[in-house]
């Protein structure tokens, strides 16, 4: 791939351009986002850890302004005598972004993918008001008395409908029936400004500080273990690697990204691009294009009945393996991820029917989902340790110098003597955790609870950017609900009926309902490539921070027009199961607790007496150690044999769905990768780069073709897309 040389310092990185083109990447992501979401039914304008909002954007910067000036600047060049004029405004391009501004704009637009759909909102209105609409016909949460019991009131829009007569009342209707049943008149929707808003205040003086500080302390943790990560342990950030290619542009006179006059990504992109731009017009006109599996072998798809060849695989459930997609942007990333990496996830479904074999053959029984569920938690954990036990001299410099405790060492560990970024993170990091614990416990979770939930919740964002930076697998879940893996290692009665209500209720189905689109790795990304471009970090940090502030503000406006407008109940997934499932669990465990005779000992009793109610669920717990031990016992054996060929992620992506989605193509792209580096050397391996780069970049701008198309197609006709056309995992 081509090198830009280093900018230096005297070329800026924040200036008018990039603070405006970063604004409208807000607006455009956060904003346009949860729109096409909600309304479009089409695929996902956010999808996983790789923005195609942020990347449409970019390219749309990079080939259309970026590519106005530049044509500008060559006419003038090309016709003008004037020498004065040859070295002026004009003729430099001084309009187009540059490397740095490039990734300030980029920063921008992949941190504000994390609001609109389901990283927040998506859920949030949802949770909120969809469970009033089951309450009425679920005799169980009556009996329990669940919402008036263990709630506050005031963090549910007015009125309160758990009080008599409530439902009848018109404001019940207009903020309540309305979310349920749309307010648009067909083409005609309802002004912003015009929809249940004043209602909505009160709530979200509870909600907003509690999104905004655990935002705040994702945020200040990515900037913590940036520099361990990316320059002590040199990790390969792949995601980062593919978008730095599309910022690079030339130093002296910015045009279009470099990666665009590269022969290499063009026999990657051309090839690929066509045959799925048919697939599409083939939907779309299916008299005109026929489709790609009548006229050429499919590409993309194949079976195999394993499970018919191999009866026990039928009989433990293990249908994953009979079928799979090629996901031709997996294997273009796995060519950037270290061997051993991609490897792992390529055979981790393969090691996981073994296991379940094995597991069956032992015990006689079956491998239950909840129990694998508690062991990618301990997995997690395990990680997190064995983390902060590779940075411990960093991480001890930096609170150190945090807490105010300077010595002379901590300069070896890459903290000036005025403190780096990384100190004032943890600072922020320290003030927003503690702000967050504060906010649970104003809303109803005891401080025992809120400590050791939030710290668990910190732990599945931390891994989850972690995985990200190291595989670049641009679909990942977390495989576990942090509230409920809590629920079961400390057991319902210590925890209490009302903290255990809050917490599977907000912190499994709002705050962490799905990590496929969490923050800190759209922060990571982003921080990286702003890093590569030479940009000063402790700008970038304070940038970020204001960028989601404004990102969660024109999210939630996007959001709740579109879903008050078009209903919220159109979303298949989460209009019907997380707003009754974990209620659903909350009524379970008091059963339990009742029947166990701990109910009345747990509700009355102060958070420290509830300590002695511990009785976690045994299997789970079992699990549980076997994930922290199964992490630590794999990365003790890479410390000691280099060559051991198994990684440690084996145990927080084994068995979960995104896993189950790309194992094949991460496996394509590590034999591809093993042979282009064992017959042609390491310079083949980087000389062809870019070829991996188009292969992404074709899957990437056909679904960016897919959105414009979508969005064009509802504005003309009024209606959303009769075609979908899924390229992506997830």
């Amino acid at each position: 791939m081509d090198k830009t040389p280093d900018l230096g310092d005297n070329v800026r990185a924040f200036t008018v351009k990039s603070l405006i083109f970063s604004f409208l990447a807000i607006l455009f992501v956060a904003g346009l986002s949860a729109f096409h979401d909600i309304r479009m039914k089409g695929p996902l304008m956010i999808c996983n850890h790789v923005s195609i909002a942020g990347f449409l954007f970019m390219l749309m910067i990079g080939l259309v302004w970026n590519g106005l000036w530049a044509s500008i600047g060559a006419l003038v060049r090309k016709f003008s005598k004037n020498v004065t004029l040859k070295g002026g405004f004009f003729s430099n391009n001084k309009l187009a972004l540059n490397r740095k501004e490039f990734s300030v704009v980029f920063a921008a637009a992949f941190v504000s993918s994390y609001p609109p759909t389901s990283g927040l909102f998506r859920y949030f209105h949802r949770m909120l008001l969809i469970p009033w609409r089951e309450y009425t016909s679920r005799t169980t949460w009556k009996t329990s008395d669940i919402f008036t019991q263990y709630l506050d009131p005031r963090l549910f829009p007015a009125p309160f409908p758990s009080n008599p007569g409530a439902t009848e009342t018109e404001a019940y209707q207009r903020v309540y029936a309305n979310f349920f049943s749309g307010m648009s008149n067909g083409v005609h929707t309802v002004p912003f400004f015009d929809l249940p808003l004043a209602e909505w205040v009160g709530p979200l003086t509870f909600w907003g500080p509690l999104i905004i500080v655990m935002c705040l302390a994702v945020i200040a943790m990515q900037f913590v273990v940036h520099r361990q990560w990316a320059y002590n342990e040199q990790l390969s950030y792949p995601i980062a690697q593919v978008m730095d290619g599309f910022c690079a542009v030339d130093s002296k006179r910015p045009g279009i990204p470099l990666i665009f006059k590269n022969r290499l990504f063009w026999w990657g992109f051309v090839p690929l691009f066509t045959l799925l731009l048919l697939q599409y017009l083939s939907m779309w006109f299916p008299q005109d294009f026929p489709a790609l599996s009548e006229v050429l072998p499919n590409f993309r798809n194949w079976s195999l009945p394993i499970t018919k060849k191999i009866p026990i695989f039928g009989k433990l459930n293990i249908y994953y393996l009979n079928w799979q997609v090629i996901f031709f942007s997996i294997v273009g990333i796995a060519y950037f991820v270290s061997s051993e990496v991609s490897l792992t996830l390529g055979f981790a479904p393969i090691l996981m029917a073994i296991f379940t074999v094995c597991f069956y053959n032992v015990t006689g029984d079956q491998l239950d989902g909840a129990w694998m569920n508690a062991s990618r938690a301990g997995g997690y954990v395990g990680l997190s340790m064995i983390l902060l036990f590779a940075g411990r001299f960093y991480y001890r410099a930096v609170f150190r110098r945090a807490f105010g405790f300077k010595k002379s060492s901590d300069a070896t560990q890459g903290i000036g003597v005025s403190g780096d970024v990384s100190v004032a993170a943890a600072r922020l990091l320290i003030i927003a955790f503690i702000s967050f614990i504060i906010m649970l416990c104003i809303m109803g979770v005891s401080f025992i609870v809120a400590f050791f939930f939030g710290l668990l919740l910190m732990i599945v964002f931390l891994v989850s950017s972690r995985i990200v930076c190291e595989t670049g697998i641009p679909f990942i879940q977390a495989g576990f609900e942090p509230a409920s893996i809590f629920v079961k290692l400390f057991g319902p009665a210590a925890i209490g009926p009302k903290p255990m209500t809050f917490i599977l209720w907000a912190g499994n189905g709002i705050l962490c309902q799905d990590t496929r689109e969490a923050l800190m790795p759209y922060v990571a990304t982003g921080l990286k490539v702003a890093d590569d471009a030479g940009v000063k970090i402790k700008k970038i940090f304070w940038f970020l921070v204001v960028v989601i502030v404004l990102a969660l503000v024109v999210a939630f406006a996007s959001a709740h027009f579109s879903l008050y407008n078009y209903s919220g109940m159109g979303d298949g997934w989460a209009s019907k199961y997380p707003p009754v499932q974990y209620f659903d669990a909350v009524v379970k465990h008091l059963t339990d607790m009742k029947a166990a005779g701990t109910f009345d000992a747990s509700l009355n009793g102060s958070q420290w007496q509830r300590l002695g109610l511990i009785q976690p669920d045994a299997t789970s717990l079992k699990f549980f150690i076997f994930g922290i031990i199964a992490v630590v016992v794999t990365y003790c054996l890479r410390f000691r044999f280099t060559k051991f060929p198994i990684h440690p992620l084996l145990f927080v992506m084994w068995g979960t769905y995104p896993n189950q989605m790309t194992w094949c193509s991460f496996l394509i792209g590590w034999f591809v990768k093993m042979l282009v580096v064992r017959f042609g050397g390491g310079g083949v391996y980087q000389k062809f780069k870019p070829f991996f780069i188009g292969l992404i970049a074709a899957e990437l701008m056909l679904v960016c073709l897919v959105i414009i198309v979508d969005f064009i197609n509802y504005f003309i006709v009024g209606t959303p897309s009769r075609v979908t056309f899924n390229v992506l995992p997830g």
